[in-house]
């Protein structure tokens, strides 16, 4: 079931309302994500689920992303940053996941495209 939950959601969401009201931030234990040194933040949604960040101090990007699903404990390292001059997008090229410390996959990504227009037919349910 996780992974049918999980199997194409590889962002950072919660981030994006971490200062919204009913949120809550903390600060965590500095930490490091494969020699690279990192702030720890923990964010708190307003029904109480707990997502822990780790990101980069030298260039503030997400590198790390762990919180509990119904498969465990679960963690998230991004890396291989890359952009586009035409967009105002950073996308992570690679996504390693693992569940109670085990490895599952990894995910790259070798390109993107911003507000392309979808076939609405891609969004009915077979």
């Amino acid at each position: 079931e996780a992974d049918k939950r999980w199997a194409s959601n590889f962002g950072f969401g919660v981030i994006r309302h971490a200062l919204d009201d009913g949120y809550r931030v903390e600060k965590m234990m500095e930490t490091t994500v494969y020699d690279q040194a990192c702030y720890g933040i923990k964010v708190i949604d307003k029904s109480g689920g707990e997502t822990e960040f780790a990101i980069a101090k030298s260039d503030f990007k997400i590198r790390k992303v762990a919180f509990d699903t119904p498969r465990g404990w679960h963690e998230r390292i991004y890396s291989e940053y890359f952009e586009k001059s035409e967009f105002n997008w950073l996308q992570s090229g690679k996504v390693e996941l693992s569940y109670q410390g085990v490895k599952s996959n990894d995910v790259f990504w070798t390109d993107f495209t911003v507000n392309e227009k979808l076939d609405d037919q891609l969004f009915i349910l077979q």
